[in-house]
């Protein structure tokens, strides 16, 4: 990877900065080394004293010795010398996911853990005060946390009563179903609905900020935050594998169903969490392949929360799936156009969509692509991931689409581009074209 340049944020008012990935996947067939001296390369030109550095699970591939160790030296590596504030050393904070179970089996898991990273599985620390609780799946199996419900219980109330007016962290590295993006799809069991229920214990602080991997979702998407259900869920990416999104979509170049975006191996994202002395918390989205930020950073009022429910007042949420962008829009020159390879493939060419302005929730997720019979036939409709995601976003799409009966007749494509909320584009329309080879 290119190594990006960052300029240091400012320090001054905030008690703790906290860098925060997940789904490393040490490996040899992942470029681990370098895509986690990415990572901290940019942690340590955005905060020279960074407080610590949090890795929410699937630390390794499949949790083998060779993994793990390999995942020290790296950490060994890239934080020698390095100090935050206090002076002490960066806090190294280590999560398990799915894929340290994989070798060691799920019952013995928790154990390996604990002896490869010398930290608990789960546990309540600290940085700067600020109250950090990691969960840890098992042991019965690698995506339930149900066994954490005495642990979290009483963990929130010792992190609440020590620190009222600050929020506390919890990294897990299965979501909250139905919370963050990609949630929906890539979840873990935290007992809903039973007696061991850990979102019902979350509702209880709305302090809350739980952070978790798995899904490998792009943190452009701005669905990665959400509140719906009475505290702060935050999707992190992935920092060492691949991107994999919601179902639905296709591969432009091939036309078959996908999940992983074009480019996907590039991924290497972050997040950069500020607590301020007043409680509040501003979240950095980081695109460490792309040196940038993903977009504006979350703000998270802590306090207004925490005043709101002692008055017995309304919590105000902002970032819930009520959210609204602005439509994209083509270039008032733009056209679409369609041509049949074979009988069963077409090929449609369109230009990019942009959004309508510079908010978060206006910008181009997806395209929808429709191939409409000029009898009146059944449509053919199709989608696409974009590719917000990359340094350099194309400037023109041939997107394949494949039938598993041949096209007859005449046929037109529409084009809309498409915001992470819903929001459709005025469409690109084709001239009519006859699916004759």
């Amino acid at each position: 990877m290119e190594k990006q340049k960052w300029q240091p944020l400012p320090r001054q008012g905030v008690r703790a900065r906290i860098g925060i990935c997940s789904d490393l996947h040490v490996c040899e067939a992942y470029p681990s080394r370098e895509k986690l001296g990415a990572v901290f390369s940019a942690f340590y030109q955005l905060a020279p004293q960074l407080d610590a550095a949090a890795f929410v699970g699937d630390l390794t591939d499949c949790g083998n010795a060779q993994q793990y160790a390999a995942l020290r030296r790296f950490t060994a590596e890239y934080t020698a010398g390095h100090r935050g504030t206090t002076g002490a050393p960066t806090q190294i904070l280590y999560c398990m996911g799915n894929h340290d179970t994989f070798e060691p089996g799920v019952h013995r898991a928790q154990a390996v853990f604990a002896a490869q990273t010398g930290q608990n599985p789960c546990e309540l620390t600290w940085v700067n005060l600020v109250p950090v609780i990691k969960l840890a799946p098992g042991p019965n199996a690698e995506d339930d946390y149900t066994g954490c419900y005495s642990f979290l219980k009483r963990s929130l109330y010792a992190a609440a009563s020590k620190v009222p007016g600050l929020p506390i962290f919890v990294l897990a590295h299965h979501g909250i179903r139905g919370t963050a993006y990609a949630t929906d799809e890539w979840y873990g069991n935290y007992g809903e609905g039973t007696e061991h229920d850990l979102v019902r214990l979350l509702q209880q602080y709305p302090q809350v900020i739980h952070v978790s991997g798995h899904s490998h979702a792009v943190l452009e998407d701005e669905r990665s935050i959400d509140q719906s259900l009475g505290f702060t869920a935050i999707q992190d990416s992935t920092a060492g594998a691949y991107f994999e999104n919601e179902t639905g979509k296709q591969d432009p170049e091939t036309g078959e169903p996908a999940t992983v975006p074009p480019f996907g191996q590039e991924a290497c994202q972050a997040l950069l969490a500020d607590v301020l002395a007043s409680g509040k918390v501003v979240v950095h989205r980081l695109n460490l392949t792309a040196g940038r930020f993903c977009a504006a950073p979350w703000e998270i009022d802590i306090p207004a929360l925490l005043q709101a429910k002692k008055a017995g007042q309304p919590l105000c949420f902002p970032y819930t799936p009520g959210r609204t962008g602005t439509a994209p829009v083509f270039l008032p020159d733009a056209r679409a156009r369609l041509q049949f390879e074979r009988a069963d493939t077409a090929a449609v060419q369109f230009p990019r969509a942009w959004p309508a302005d510079t908010g978060a929730c206006s910008r181009v997720q997806a395209y929808r692509i429709q191939l409409l019979r000029e009898d009146g036939g059944e449509p053919v409709c199709r989608w696409i991931f974009s590719d917000i995601y990359r340094r350099e976003q194309r400037e023109d799409w041939c997107v394949r689409v494949k039938t598993a009966v041949p096209f007859q007749g005449t046929w037109r494509v529409q084009v809309c581009a498409a915001t992470a909320f819903g929001q459709l584009s005025e469409p690109l329309c084709s001239p009519a074209v006859d699916a004759v080879l």
